[in-house]
């Protein structure tokens, strides 16, 4: 299940189970705490290496205490790519509360911005849209979404999007700015309702003529496009990475996950991968970004114009600094897909 000949470092596992001994106390189960997940619950979960001392930072996405239902993220320091890598969960200790999580130790340095989209949008206030990473690269939905937004996604919970008036807004994320120098990685889930429109997915520009990114489907031939507009350097070039007709000409309420990585230093590791698959049909042309600190503000859903807003749902955004690798990008498809198939889970043990 893990891709490659390399083992991938500090990797973020999904750990998603729902299991009779993972309920609280109250139903039956073997959790005493009474904070720290989603519906309450869940402080006293601890995930360990293979020595079963040695704590993993964890984020809990979700704990359901009256079904035993966990969804967290786990970072693994080395994740092998040649033997199983094993994992303790510890639950059953005392009422310690939310202690036990700490959520943007899951996430490496690279990261600028992770968003699970979990949040209802009728209780978000400004800035609830929330980065799961250090650097608090908060969002705030524009006041048009309601409790009915929040749907069940690939993983947990996502937003639904009108392709209307429904979008997560930002402050400008300088580090979203891609200098020229810059390599970077964008990728996250997506299903759409493919309405006979140019939809925006997320962006960081004023529309496709001006300076900046975006990600959007392009509702002829039904493909998913990366578009890149930089300023000086190659005249103002488009840059387009495009993948084949994943559509199949109208597959709606289908999931599909996207990685876009640029790579300065090469143009042929500049890539588009759907479900894990490089899948690039048109390799970008431009030979550098040029500027991109364009200041437009960052949005999910539409771009920073407001203009081909998103018809359909959007979950687990992740935007980081770097070129990740197409291993670690199968090893991410393989795992969010279907998590179950991932690993193995043994039994229950009793700690003397």
């Amino acid at each position: 299940k893990v891709s490659g000949t390399s083992d991938l470092s500090n990797f973020p596992v999904l750990v998603s189970r729902t299991d009779s001994d993972f309920k609280h106390t109250s139903f039956g189960g073997n959790v005493a705490s009474s904070s720290a997940g989603a519906t309450g619950g869940g402080g006293d979960f601890v995930f360990t290496s293979s020595d079963g001392t040695t704590k993993l930072d964890h984020e809990i996405e979700k704990y359901a205490s009256s079904s035993g239902e966990i969804i967290a993220w786990v970072e693994v320091p080395t994740l092998s790519v040649s033997a199983d890598t094993v994992l303790y969960v510890y639950y059953g200790g005392p009422s310690s509360g939310a202690t036990n999580q700490n959520k943007t130790g899951v996430w490496d340095s690279n990261y600028v911005g992770v968003y699970h989209l979990k949040e209802n949008p009728s209780l978000a206030g400004t800035g609830d849209i929330k980065d799961s990473t250090s650097n608090a690269n908060n969002g705030t939905d524009n006041g048009t979404m309601d409790a009915s937004d929040q749907i069940n996604g690939q993983i947990d919970g996502s937003l639904d999007f009108d392709g209307s008036d429904d979008r997560v807004t930002f402050s400008d994320i300088a580090a979203m700015d891609f200098a020229a120098t810059s390599d970077f990685t964008i990728s996250g889930w997506f299903n759409s309702n493919l309405d006979g429109a140019d939809r925006v997915i997320m962006g960081k520009a004023a529309g496709l003529a001006n300076t900046g990114w975006i990600v959007y489907t392009d509702n002829t031939p039904d493909d998913l496009v990366v578009h890149i507009k930089e300023t000086g350097g190659d005249g103002g070039a488009d840059c387009f990475a495009r993948s084949g007709t994943i559509f199949n000409g109208g597959n709606l309420d289908k999931w599909f996950h996207f990685t876009f990585i640029w790579d300065d230093d090469s143009q042929a590791n500049t890539r588009l991968y759907i479900n894990g698959v490089d899948d690039t049909a048109t390799a970008c042309s431009v030979s550098g970004i040029g500027n991109l600190a364009n200041v437009e503000a960052f949005y999910i859903g539409t771009d920073s114009s407001g203009t081909n807003p998103f018809n359909g749902s959007i979950d687990e955004v992740r935007v980081s600094n770097t070129a990740r690798s197409a291993d670690w990008i199968k090893t991410e498809y393989t795992n969010q897909s279907k998590p179950s198939l991932f690993y193995m889970v043994g039994g229950l043990q009793k700690r003397n």
